[in-house]
């Protein structure tokens, strides 16, 4: 291994709405040269010594290896991804990780499947309005700007007294018929489109900032019957995006008509709600669009787009 170099100290950021990882501790050690051009060296760190860490060049690091500890944070991301913010900069690393264990019985590690969609799927929205302007850097990392470390998510979890004046609620909703639409334009599923996937712009817009799960489908796909209807299932998380924007609360699931709380037994929760976005939600809920250009032809009409 390498000698390392004068490194900057780096917080790593704590996402709280993500799972806690066998409640391990990550220890970042950065360093950069080239005015930040090139990633020297992140050093991951577990509290148990035979863990080794394998970045996607599949270069391992040995837990018991680094020998001064710059930052300890624990880290809810645990071993997909580690997040680093460099606060003199307007933006902040998305970093993959693949963990193996050493033990008797072989090698453990996770694959990099999730981080070549997202780095896919954001290569292929480049550009479009409502998608955050996110580019892979050194060693698979995705650079980030600064508002995507504070999901849509987190922000409700401030409480109402934080709560966005309605106008600007209603603004945001129709905002995110839009991503949904340019995303289906060129041919790409969110398949995980929650208020857990969206950050909020320094000018106030709604910005896509998670594609992990995203589909990029060929042109002779058909969007709505391929494998299970996808396109309505982005839909049915639409809805369910609408309503959290209204109501400011996030759903207790967004993991569609399989999870835990299904959307369709819930309608009477849009009693109050105003009729277009009523009459919208409840269609996206019970499946009765089959086409993003159906939901903006509502909208459409409803004075909303």
């Amino acid at each position: 291994m390498s000698p390392l170099l004068p490194a900057m100290q780096i917080p790593l950021t704590t996402l709280s709405d993500l799972p806690d990882a066998e409640g391990q501790i990550i220890l970042a050690y950065l360093a950069w040269t080239n005015q930040y051009s090139s990633l020297r060296l992140l050093y991951p760190m577990m509290s148990t010594p035979d863990w080794t860490f394998l970045w996607p060049n599949r270069q391992r690091f040995h837990a018991g290896d680094l020998a001064s500890i710059v930052e300890v944070q624990e880290c809810p991301g645990g071993p997909s991804w580690v997040f680093l913010h460099e606060p003199h900069h307007d933006f902040f690393l998305k970093v993959p990780l693949r963990r193996t264990q050493e033990s008797s019985t072989g090698h453990i590690y996770r694959t990099l499947a999730a981080h070549h969609r997202e780095v896919e799927a954001f290569t292929c929205l480049n550009g479009v309005e409502g998608i955050a302007n996110c580019k892979e850097f050194s060693q698979g990392c995705l650079l980030m700007p600064h508002y995507c470390r504070e999901t849509v998510s987190h922000r409700m979890k401030a409480g109402l007294a934080c709560k966005p004046p309605k106008a600007l609620r209603w603004t945001w909703m129709a905002q995110a018929v839009k991503i949904i639409g340019e995303c289906h334009r060129l041919r790409v599923l969110i398949a995980d489109f929650s208020v857990r996937s969206l950050s909020i712009t320094d000018d106030h817009s709604l910005h896509v900032t998670k594609l992990e799960n995203a589909i990029i489908l060929d042109e002779e796909v058909d969007m709505i019957k391929e494998e299970g209807q996808r396109a309505r299932d982005d839909l049915y998380d639409l809805g369910t995006v609408l309503y959290d924007l209204s109501t400011w609360l996030e759903s207790p699931s967004t993991s569609g008509p399989c999870g835990p709380w299904t959307a369709q037994s819930h309608t009477y929760l849009l009693n109050g709600f105003r009729t277009c976005w009523r009459t919208i939600i409840s269609k996206c809920w019970n499946r009765r669009y089959s086409t993003i250009q159906e939901v903006m032809a509502d909208c459409r009409e409803f004075g909303i787009l």
